[in-house]
């Protein structure tokens, strides 16, 4: 988001303002999923317009940009055991007398809980602020810690694990629709998808778990540069020969699938060789994004076992491919139109994820585009993704119901 920086300065200085009401959280009854809601601060259209024209032209809006609130929400959801557990994220709510769409945006790779949604307190280089300014566009936005971040920072983050991904943005959703309840805020029935990065797999995980459970309707879903494909990025990944600068991170998603399924939960020498599986053998998830790269091999052929490998490619590693094969999205049938986003040159989630998860999904009848963004790697094609989503939503926000 290298656009944004040159405005981190200038937030840094304005910063947002807080309520004059009191910010105790207000607790609410007869609900299923939410729990509570608080305000946390409300953002001018004045300094959101700011932030929104490094990325777009304003020249062109139909309407002025809007005055936000953000709240605080806690709901109800599952963590990986079963157990209920309360969760938290942020909804940002325009203000006004219309009726608004919903936008559920899945935020992308954090490993800090200073950066969940919900922990943010000033505008900044961060999409908390980005999604404040597509809420001054007019809409409502829920955007969910996960679980690991905010109020459920006990529990350990399932990263890019689908199926809880997917609930814990569901139940997210289902808990911001009751606070709009609450609040007497007017939504229409249109909803967007969005996610960047972990937030995009996430979106497209929220897709196939909402349109599983059939009541809600999403008007689009719009993914960017997501892992959607497990296998076979997993494959690409462990038979690369050269140094991955992103190498915790891929041991971060091998730690959660090792922890989750019950048919591995493996010691690390099975995968890696020695010293380095002493070294994992003590950290979690919290810390497995800290380690010192410069003190770690990060060429796959050097750091995983011979074994590993060999029954990676052989396929005879049935658990491990089982597990892989659980968090793919490319074995449904979408109701929902798709517009997959993917830089051209992401050397961090190789673009094969969208190429191939798109190509499934419109054999099976979907209606699916993909959007290569030529000559992005991750982190520039972010800008390009919000830019391509903000303009796109907007138009559809402003088409007429069919």
């Amino acid at each position: 988001m290298k656009t944004l920086r040159i405005l981190a300065l200038f937030l840094i200085i304005i910063n947002c303002s807080k309520s004059d009401e009191t910010n105790e959280s207000k607790p609410v009854v007869n609900n299923k999923y939410l729990i509570s809601s608080e305000l946390l601060r409300s953002h001018s259209a004045s300094v959101l317009g700011i932030v929104a024209s490094a990325v777009v032209s304003l020249d062109d809006l139909s309407a002025p940009l809007k005055n936000i609130e953000a709240y605080k929400i806690k709901y109800k959801t599952t963590d990986i055991d079963g157990s209920e557990i309360e969760a938290s994220g942020v909804v940002f709510v325009p203000q006004g007398d219309a009726e608004m769409p919903i936008v559920s945006y899945q935020h992308g790779t954090i490993s800090d809980n200073d950066n969940a949604p919900s922990n943010v307190e000033n505008l900044g280089n961060d999409e908390y602020t980005i999604m404040a300014v597509f809420s001054s566009f007019g809409f409502v936005v829920s955007m969910p810690d996960y679980i690991g971040y905010g109020d459920s920072v006990a529990s350990e983050h399932p990263y890019e694990h689908g199926n809880s991904l997917g609930s814990t943005s569901y139940d997210m959703l289902k808990a911001t629709k009751e606070f709009l309840t609450n609040e007497e805020v007017k939504a229409n029935n249109k909803l967007f998808l969005l996610g960047y990065s972990e937030g995009g797999y996430a979106t497209l995980a929220l897709q196939k778990y909402l349109e599983n459970k059939g009541d809600l309707s999403i008007t689009h879903s719009l993914p960017g540069a997501g892992a959607y494909n497990k296998t076979e990025f997993s494959k690409t990944i462990l038979n690369q020969d050269i140094e991955l600068p992103h190498m915790a991170n891929y041991l971060w998603v091998l730690y959660t699938y090792n922890r989750i399924y019950e048919n591995l939960r493996r010691p690390w020498s099975d995968y890696v060789v020695a010293p380095y599986a002493e070294v994992l053998t003590n950290i979690n998830s919290k810390d497995i994004t800290q380690i010192s790269l410069d003190e770690f091999e990060t060429n796959p052929q050097k750091l995983f076992t011979a074994d590993f490998l060999k029954n990676l490619n052989d396929e005879t590693d049935e658990a491990f491919l089982s597990a892989l094969s659980d968090n793919d999205l490319l074995d449904w049938t979408p109701i929902a139109p798709i517009t997959f986003y993917h830089g051209t040159e992401d050397q961090f989630v190789y673009s094969l994820n969208s190429i191939s998860t798109a190509a499934a999904l419109k054999e099976k009848s979907a209606e699916v585009t993909y959007v290569p963004m030529e000559g992005e790697n991750h982190f520039t094609g972010s800008v390009e993704y919000f830019k391509s989503c903000l303009l796109y939503t907007s138009d559809a926000a402003d088409e007429e119901d069919s």
